[in-house]
């Protein structure tokens, strides 16, 4: 019982705390289209992100490459590690381009998807 009025709270308390912002929608069409707005804007954040990490990652590849010319008998620094960090950061930095060709595929290539062609979030 006390996890079913718990749930309740959860779920009402915004609804309490924030009723303008319920309420500042009129119809059914301001909310698709302000939930169409954030999901863009999420993709795009997440494109961005992936690219950040995937560059970060391609630097530390060429940091463990160098480590392992260095010093082929260190544990720490194994061809295979590098090799990892290689291919996991090029797939980071290809997602972004891959889902905004997957869009215009999926999508006729008139209609823009959550991934608008900004990866980096820096405009059209």
């Amino acid at each position: 019982m006390q996890l079913q009025i718990r749930l309740t709270l959860i779920a009402t308390g915004p609804l309490l705390v924030f009723p303008t912002m319920v309420w500042a929608q009129q119809n059914i069409g301001d909310v698709a289209g302000r939930l169409n707005s954030q999901i863009g804007d999420i993709g795009t954040l997440l494109g961005a992100v992936a690219t950040v990490i995937g560059v970060g990652m391609l630097i530390m590849s060429g940091v463990k490459f160098r480590a392992y010319s260095t010093n082929p008998q260190d544990p720490n620094a194994s061809l295979g590690g590098s090799i990892g960090w290689l291919l996991a950061g090029s797939a980071l930095v290809a997602i972004p381009t891959f889902l905004d060709v997957g869009v215009a595929t999926l999508f006729d290539g008139g209609t823009q998807g959550a991934l608008d062609g900004s990866n980096l979030g820096l405009g059209n």
